[in-house]
């Protein structure tokens, strides 16, 4: 093979490797677009959360609720799992428990944070997450009436002792 048999054999494989690696990065848009589209409901829904609107959804979405309470542990305000400990005065509630809200898929918050409004929507895998949150200095969390739908409703109580209820209405 001669010199220029190496050249354009060089240049085949140059060829080759930038039309694979093209073809690499064009999939993997791909797959990163087809992910957003899977989640845009969830994305729909927490812009509704967030805004405390109405929201209609092309796919049943099922509600899940798990039992959290606040306590109050080296200056702040942490989420922690199941209802509070029998006489508990520095848990909200101080008996009983609070809701975290899932829709889509039943999951958890991360524990031992304090959520905020500007962090209590969090897509987790096939979920969204909201756990109660602080907004100035009255407590926010979600109370659903439904099990699943097509169409969500937020609606926000009035505080009652630093406490308001976001109501959760679907069908």
């Amino acid at each position: 093979m001669g010199v220029r048999g190496l050249i354009s054999l060089r240049w085949l494989i140059v060829s080759a490797a930038t039309i694979a690696a093209v073809a690499a990065l064009a999939l993997a848009q791909y797959h990163a677009m087809s992910e957003a589209r899977s989640n845009y409901p969830l994305l729909a829904l927490a812009q509704a959360v967030r805004d405390l609107t109405s929201v209609s959804l092309p796919d049943y979405v099922r509600v899940y609720t798990i039992e959290v309470h606040y306590v109050y542990t080296s200056g702040r305000w942490a989420l922690e799992p199941g209802p509070s400990p029998p006489n508990c005065s520095s848990c909200i509630p101080p008996r009983g428990w609070l809701y975290s809200v899932s829709f889509g898929a039943n999951a958890t918050p991360p524990f031992g944070a304090t959520y905020t409004v500007e962090n209590a929507t969090l897509l987790l895998g096939e979920s969204l997450v909201v756990p109660p949150y602080w907004e100035n200095a009255t407590l926010l969390y979600l109370y659903p009436t439904c099990r699943g739908g097509f169409n969500f409703k937020f609606q926000r109580t009035e505080a009652f002792d630093g406490v308001a209820l976001i109501i959760i209405q679907c069908s």
